[in-house]
């Protein structure tokens, strides 16, 4: 029997052992920012998941690319001046 994970293909053979580092995996994929898996997984470390997965939607709707999703989590993030 098969899992979802074998379905996926990983960098340096990560396997996720936590939701949150399979959500990391992901949109690190999906954003073509794999050689920054760590600073992903880092976040979900420190951010709620529903805050991460929201700023990957707000990124894909601003044209999908990691610079606008690191964009949004700052704007969300960061504490007035």
């Amino acid at each position: 029997m098969s899992t979802i994970l074998d379905h996926f293909t990983y960098p340096e053979q990560f396997k996720p052992k936590t939701i949150e580092q399979l959500l990391a995996l992901r949109i690190c994929q999906k954003l073509n920012d794999l050689e920054n898996l760590r600073a992903y997984l880092v976040l979900f470390e420190h951010h709620p998941k529903e805050l991460l997965i929201g700023c990957y939607q707000k990124a894909i709707a601003k044209g999908g690319s990691k610079d606008e999703f690191f964009a949004v989590l700052r704007s969300i993030t960061q504490s007035p001046a």
